[in-house]
């Protein structure tokens, strides 16, 4: 369980050098009743988080790698939509019982971030955002925006979190007020562009037009930045801040790369393509 972003908490300019470090990681919450105390560190949201990026990535490929190995559209659309309805209960039942919260904590604390604690975690907009994007385009479209998200924001989170740690004075310049990194959502934009000139090439489709070819990279990579560079996260629509169906970068940049694909990519030769298997194997 996860959430991916390239913003941070904020952080005041007076804060001592040891009260910054106590604020990079917080522990995670302790075990009810007994003896034993469950202790784990979740890192901040300015974390780089090597782990976390790559347990992003893997969530993506492997989801992608079991779409394309059901012969049924329909049967893995209901899968998915019980492993969602499943991550929910079990998301929601945690956040009820601390024990269960602990537990979880140990097991899946590398790749959580400390506000994830008591909130619902950046999977449950990922695999809705997937569910929703397969269910709603074409197999090849919805492919290319998963593993679009899958790549972009790793990045994107990763580059924005190493520029506010070894660069503070670019960071400053080019950080919003909600936090996030214009110089990550940039590398975010490069990382799709070059994702979907990859996946592309290793499609069905036979683009007669370079140009053509670059418009359905450049374009939906820049809608992809756009989402994610909008939309702060965590974020709430409700006022309880756990709220799962909050606007989050994890369930947009998926729908947007798909939808714009459906306008770009006909003149690559049309929306229902497949893609070749070595780039997932």
């Amino acid at each position: 369980m996860l959430l991916v972003s390239n913003r941070e908490d904020t952080m005041g300019g007076d804060a001592a050098p040891a009260q910054r470090r106590q604020r990079r990681t917080s522990p995670a919450v302790s075990a009810v009743g007994g003896s034993a105390t469950v202790r784990k560190r979740l890192a901040e949201t300015q974390a780089l988080h090597w782990n976390r990026r790559l347990f992003h990535f893997l969530n993506g490929y492997l989801l992608v790698l079991a779409f394309r190995s059901f012969s049924s559209k329909r049967v893995f659309l209901t899968t998915l939509a019980v492993l969602w309805t499943a991550q929910l209960f079990l998301e929601i039942m945690r956040l009820l019982n601390p024990r269960l919260n602990a537990l979880v904590m140990v097991l899946m604390g590398p790749f959580m971030r400390s506000q994830e604690q008591h909130r619902f975690s950046g999977m449950v907009p990922f695999i809705l955002g997937a569910l929703i994007t397969i269910a709603l385009y074409p197999k090849g479209v919805a492919i290319i925006a998963i593993v679009v998200l899958s790549v972009s924001d790793p990045v994107a989170a990763l580059v924005g979190n190493m520029v506010r740690r070894y660069i503070p004075e670019l960071d400053h310049s080019t950080r919003a007020r909600h936090n996030k990194s214009l110089v990550g959502s940039v590398a975010g934009f490069a990382a799709a562009t070059l994702t979907m000139f990859v996946v592309f090439r290793a499609s069905s489709l036979r683009p007669g037009n370079t140009l053509c070819l670059w418009l359905n990279c450049l374009v939906p990579s820049a809608a992809a930045m756009l989402a994610e560079w909008l939309t702060p996260s965590p974020q709430r629509t409700l006022p309880l801040r756990w709220f799962p169906f909050a606007l989050d970068d994890n369930l947009l940049i998926p729908l947007v790369v798909a939808l714009v694909l459906q306008f770009t990519v006909p003149c690559l030769g049309g929306v229902d393509f497949d893609i070749s298997p070595w780039i997932f194997l």
